[in-house]
């Protein structure tokens, strides 16, 4: 059975953290070449993601979700490009799919040190899209949906020099794709003792394990 995995803003080097059989990156531009075996799409990750309504197993970004507006100006309208991300994410999941984001958080000086970051996160950045009533959909920003929170966890980052591979190879560790797609709680320590492995004396990053339900 086939299982896809789409990584968002991947570059060259795409991860596939769960061992899907379909790999996808994708990026801004089209100068980017990923490995054999991995296909690659040009994505504007402000705009409607190309991928059909819950289609995909799981997605990933790695350090990505900094670089996405918190608001724009379009034709007049004011939108929400993060908020519209994350909706976007939620309609392209299969029920029961995962979405696992790391990302530079406040207060750690990651979030602000790169110029081209515009998004801040914090750990109360996630009530905004899971739960009963998401804050990002109580407060009229278009979010009209919901993710259960699997994780939520500080940890060292997801560059090479951080302790984690940018292929994300985890050999014997890999998180795999069975007859149905499942991740559990065992798996989410794995991927935490992976991150927090980093010689860092203070966790710089906030890894998100989000559930379409």
């Amino acid at each position: 059975m086939e299982s896809v995995h789409v990584d968002l803003g991947s570059g060259n080097t795409p991860r596939n953290p769960f061992g899907a059989s379909r790999v996808i990156g994708t990026d801004f531009h089209a100068n980017f070449v990923s490995p054999e075996g991995v296909e690659f799409v040009k994505v504007d990750l402000t705009r409607r993601l190309p991928f059909e309504d819950s289609s995909l197993d799981s997605i990933s970004a790695f350090d990505v979700l900094e670089h996405i507006p918190r608001w724009e100006r379009i034709e007049g309208e004011i939108v929400f490009p993060f908020v519209l991300l994350m909706g976007e994410i939620h309609r392209c999941l299969k029920p029961g799919g995962i979405f696992l984001g790391v990302t530079p958080a406040f207060p750690s000086a990651t979030s602000f040190q790169d110029p081209t970051h515009v998004n801040f996160i914090s750990v109360i950045t996630v009530q905004y899209f899971t739960g009963s009533s998401p804050l990002a959909g109580e407060l009229g920003y278009g979010f009209k949906e919901s993710f259960n929170l699997k994780c939520q966890a500080w940890v060292h980052g997801s560059h090479s020099h951080d302790g984690l591979p940018r292929q994300f190879d985890l050999e014997n560790q890999r998180l795999r794709y069975k007859a149905k797609f499942i991740f559990d709680l065992s798996n989410i320590r794995k991927l935490l003792n992976l991150l927090r492995s980093s010689a860092l004396s203070k966790p710089t990053h906030l890894l998100w394990v989000l559930e379409k339900p």
